[in-house]
């Protein structure tokens, strides 16, 4: 059984490194002469094209700089378009929607040059070692030598490949796997502003781009500026030694530190002052307080509601945190209570399940779906504004004082 299971690693590792061929095929689009030849590099362009034209009706001051093929553990195929000085989309090719993006982060796989693989907003993995492992906190997805587990992963990849397949934009997706919309059609250098005057009139003019919707919606929680603008550094980010991170307890400290700031709870000064948001006391004993209740550094949702009414018996605030299953209630909580919440990705044996905090969200991004903007509660600049695909995910908590 073990032999087997290293000969089904090894043949992963190596299918990867084989598609990494074509992972690179459009790099350094500022010089032609790096273009690739063949398919790959023409979806790329394509949607290299699309992009530019997105950012250039979100009004953002980047421009597009690679395009990189991704695939999911199932092999589900995704496009990477970086920007530079910052922001990244992500593509799902065959439906033809930003699974997630953000115009203010830079790529989560920026300067990796091995393998790329996704496993949906937030998991970002490489190959190191033979291992596969996060890009962000080098964590290694554990899965043990039973091949059903590995299977699980494959079926949640395939699912959330399904998920987005429903809300398809079948106008993009035609426009990407079109060989008759050649690339003849447009100038050589994708930079030029005339190639996006051709790109509006036959892709914008037909409404194919979601974001240039005439009917344009977004949901906020009351004084979202204090995710997307405010903390941006110094919001409490904490990861003890030996750790690689603890992010549900850093999203608990964002949800309460946000209830301190609108003045409907009040902490001791030990937790609010800069200093203290620069030393994350508040993350510490948030984390302190998990560890004597026995949860590992990866939470979940029961665990850090459990964890936040603790805190706030404690300190004698009102104990109103509670969770669900997947992204039940969040839509509520935002529109109409205008609270946000916290968010449990569920990548099976990714160590626990990353947790980002909801402030806002819309329905015109990813029709059927919901499209959910997100603070990362990560030690990296840009990751306070993320829009991410509203869809499969494990838990969530909400918190009212």
């Amino acid at each position: 059984m073990k032999k087997r299971f290293i000969c089904i690693i090894l043949t992963i590792v190596i299918t990867l490194f084989v598609f990494q061929n074509s992972f690179t095929a459009y790099e350094n689009i500022d010089n032609e002469s790096n273009y690739a030849l063949g398919t790959d590099a023409e979806l790329l362009k394509k949607v290299a094209l699309l992009t530019k034209a997105t950012i250039k009706a979100e009004g953002a001051n980047i421009k597009v700089s690679s395009a990189r093929v991704l695939y999911d553990f199932s092999k589900n195929k995704y496009t990477l378009v970086e920007c530079k000085p910052t922001g990244y989309f992500i593509l799902h090719n065959k439906s033809g929607q930003y699974i997630e993006y953000s115009t203010e982060a830079q790529s989560p796989y920026l300067n990796v040059s091995n393998a790329l693989i996704y496993g949906g907003p937030t998991y970002y993995y490489t190959i190191k070692n033979c291992k596969i492992v996060s890009t962000i906190d080098d964590t290694v997805i554990n899965f043990t030598q039973n091949t059903a587990e590995y299977n699980e992963i494959l079926q949640y990849c395939d699912d959330m490949d399904a998920a987005i397949m429903e809300c398809a934009n079948e106008k993009i997706a035609s426009f990407l796997a079109d060989d008759t919309l050649g690339l003849d059609t447009f100038q050589t250098d994708i930079l030029a502003d005339n190639d996006i005057n051709v790109l509006s009139d036959e892709i914008i003019s037909n409404q194919i781009i979601p974001t240039l919707c005439t009917k344009k919606t977004d949901y906020w929680v009351t004084s979202s500026d204090f995710f997307s603008k405010y903390r941006v550094t110094n919001f409490g980010y904490y990861c003890p030694k030996g750790s690689n991170g603890i992010c549900g307890y850093i999203a608990a400290n964002l949800v309460l530190q946000y209830w301190e700031y609108r003045n409907k709870i009040s902490f001791k000064d030990d937790y609010t002052s800069e200093n203290s948001r620069k030393d994350a006391k508040l993350t510490i004993k948030l984390y302190e307080i998990g560890k004597s209740l026995g949860y590992s550094d990866g939470t979940w949702g029961y665990e850090i509601a459990k964890t936040m009414n603790t805190f706030c018996k404690n300190n004698s605030l009102s104990q109103n945190a509670s969770w669900t299953v997947g992204c039940l209630g969040i839509v509520n909580e935002i529109k109409n209570n205008k609270r946000p919440c916290i968010l449990f990705g569920s990548l099976p044996y990714a160590r626990g399940g990353h947790a980002v905090v909801v402030y806002g969200y819309n329905t015109y991004e990813h029709k059927n779906f919901y499209t959910f903007v997100c603070h990362y509660g990560w030690n990296k600049q840009g990751y306070t504004k993320v829009h991410i695909f509203g869809g499969l995910y494990g838990s969530n908590v909400k918190y009212h004082p």
